[in-house]
């Protein structure tokens, strides 16, 4: 299977790069710096953003095998690596990328995605505990759980498509202890959920790897 990946770069998304590549899977990745993902067997390297229509067609058709499957690990970009760091990108960076990345799909006749959220994003605040639900509705991570939520409508909006929407709980690092689902909602996740980046990553892969699954949206914890 030939996987595009956007947000290889990333946390979750140099896991689900690696995850990929030990599965025999072959991948291309859409970069804004090619020097920051050294070279590997099966990786193709393209340089560009997604913020733009004609470099995420340029990662399709410059591919060396037909992409099967998109995933996107995408997120606010931010001052560190703390969730509560301050944006430094536009606020609606998730949407205007996915966005792109549906119509590009569309036209070339890519038919599934799949998209890392995060717990506590739409319907699934509810089983979010009420402090933390205040602090990620009135804090920085607002930023990108406002975006995460306005990808997922457009993906709800979007027809023809198949697509998988992943929302783990808090990430940590390290093997974990495996993932189980929580459906869509999380219901019965527990007060402070968590689960592991590497195990994440390798359920996505999972995710791309299964066909004929229509729209879902799944939450995820140890």
């Amino acid at each position: 299977m030939h996987i595009l990946i956007l947000g290889a770069t990333g946390r979750v998304g140099s896991r689900i790069l690696a995850a990929a590549l030990s599965q025999s899977h072959t991948v291309t990745a859409l970069v804004r710096n090619p020097s920051s993902l050294p070279g590997q067997t099966g990786l193709t390297i393209i340089e560009g953003t997604p913020l733009k229509e004609s470099d995420i067609l340029r990662a399709i058709t410059s591919s060396p095998a037909p992409i099967d499957v998109v995933i996107t690990a995408l997120n606010n970009p931010r001052k560190t690596g703390s969730p509560f760091a301050a944006s430094v990108g536009p606020a609606d960076f998730m949407e205007n990328c996915v966005r792109n990345l549906v119509s590009v799909m569309k036209s070339q006749g890519i038919g599934r995605v799949v998209v890392l959220s995060a717990f506590g994003v739409g319907s699934s605040s509810e089983n979010v505990i009420a402090p933390m639900r205040m602090i990620l509705k009135h804090s920085n991570v607002s930023v990108g759980h406002r975006d995460h939520a306005r990808v997922e409508q457009l993906l709800r909006e979007a027809k023809g498509l198949e697509w998988t929407v992943v929302k783990p709980a808090m990430l940590t690092e390290g093997e974990g202890k495996g993932v189980r689902e929580f459906g869509e909602v999380g219901a019965g996740i527990g007060w402070m959920p968590k689960v592991s980046m590497e195990g994440v990553a390798s359920f996505m892969v999972e995710c791309a790897e299964r066909e004929g699954r229509g729209a879902r949206v799944v939450v995820v914890a140890e």
